[in-house]
């Protein structure tokens, strides 16, 4: 390349001369390596990167280049310099003019900035004390390393330094925070923090506090198992047709109850890091006894007639039997009981035996047995009537006395 003036000289002919002129030989536009493919963190000022150049005369607009940083020419060499004020991955191509051929300087520029913070830790708020458990954060742009803080007692066992570490939980009461940090060469993060609350294992269940037995579409019903040390969760279960209305998740639950014979468990699982427990009670639903069958015993009873029994058959879901007497009359045993046993009253203290059953959801009609005390021992009877003499084999002969008063038979 260069510029070339030649002369030709012209023979034959008369007088001397030369064809003369210029020639100009432009050089191939080059772009020499970069000095340097840097990173470098945000609103720091750049190294500058030099490029050495051929058969260029300038360059043209940069592109490509981060915000504060600039490209210039002169001597043959590419400057880029500046300070960075955007972070992020720029390729920039600065071309090349004068010279021959369309050739452009590129190069990649990296910018870093301080890592933002990590996102929420995931893993146990509530963990059982003294097993492993994983903890971990989603990768922050930029970070080339995370720094991992756990109370004290705790054990990282693996994964320091990276987005999810193995721990050894410390004892019961060795709470705390897990903490973590993302870094790089440009600084460090604000933390990420998780509370966490070790626990130990789940204790035992209490006695069951509520009705076993209960009456239909009762409402406000109470039960509880008690609390159970270190439960973290509540889940009851009730039979079909019962309703839970209240203290759902926790160790107390309100219900309302079901139809007659919609029996069934009524049980609580409760859980933590460390495992689950059941437990379950059967309870049933009745209703109001139905009357009492008839009453059996002597209706016609003679006076202060003593150990005389009367008695009804057992009634479903009854707890409880209400005798009644006449006046005078009184009952010796089995009160309360589908059988009494009495001492008549005196002659004329007539009346009813009169029975209910009853429960809880309340008291059936009742059943009555009219009784009556009759008068003393029955008189004896006046002469009997009939022949005195007979003949044998002689057949429907009739014999009879007046009737006695108070007799029975």
């Amino acid at each position: 390349s260069g510029t070339f003036n030649y002369s030709i000289p012209l023979t034959g002919g008369c007088g001397a001369v030369n064809a003369t002129g210029t020639i100009t030989v432009t050089q191939t536009n080059t772009a020499g390596t970069a000095s340097s493919t840097p990173t470098l963190c945000i609103n720091t000022a750049l190294t500058a990167i030099t490029r050495t150049t051929t058969g260029a005369t300038g360059i043209g607009a940069a592109t490509g280049l981060p915000a504060g940083v600039t490209a210039a020419w002169a001597a043959n060499v590419i400057t880029i310099s500046g300070t960075p004020t955007a972070s992020g991955t720029f390729n920039y191509s600065i071309p090349l003019t004068g010279g021959c051929g369309a050739v452009n300087a590129t190069g990649t520029i990296t910018v870093i900035s301080t890592p933002a913070q990590p996102s929420a830790i995931t893993g146990d708020a509530i963990p059982c004390n003294a097993i492993s458990q994983t903890y971990s954060v989603g990768a922050v742009i930029g970070a080339t390393t995370y720094n991992w803080s756990v109370p004290t007692g705790w054990t990282i066992t693996a994964g320091a330094g990276t987005t999810s570490i193995t721990v050894t939980i410390g004892g019961a009461g060795q709470s705390g925070n897990v903490s973590v940090t993302a870094q790089n060469a440009c600084g460090t993060s604000a933390a990420s923090t998780l509370a966490v609350t070790p626990v130990g294992a789940l204790g035992a269940f209490g006695a069951l506090t509520g009705a076993l037995t209960q009456c239909p579409g009762l409402t406000s019903q109470t039960y509880s198992f008690g609390a159970v040390a270190n439960a973290a969760t509540y889940s009851w279960s009730v039979p079909i047709g019962w309703t839970i209305t209240g203290g759902a998740g926790t160790s107390s639950i309100t219900v309302t109850t079901g139809n007659t014979g919609e029996n069934g468990g009524l049980g609580v699982q409760v859980q933590n890091s460390c495992g689950s427990a059941f437990t379950v009670a059967a309870v049933t639903v009745i209703s109001t006894p139905a009357q009492p069958a008839a009453i059996t015993g002597t209706a016609t009873q003679c006076a202060g007639a003593t150990s005389q029994t009367y008695s009804i058959s057992a009634v479903t879901y009854a707890t409880t039997y209400n005798w009644s007497v006449p006046a005078g009359w009184a009952i010796t045993a089995g009160a309360g009981t589908p059988s009494i046993t009495v001492t008549t009253g005196s002659v004329g203290q007539n009346g009813n035996i009169s029975v209910t059953a009853q429960n809880s959801c309340g008291t059936s009609a009742a059943q009555t047995l009219p009784v009556t005390v009759s008068s003393a021992t029955p008189a004896q009877p006046a002469a009997i009537v009939g022949a005195a003499t007979q003949c044998p084999a002689v057949t429907a002969q009739t014999y009879s006395i007046t009737a006695v008063a108070n007799a029975t038979t």
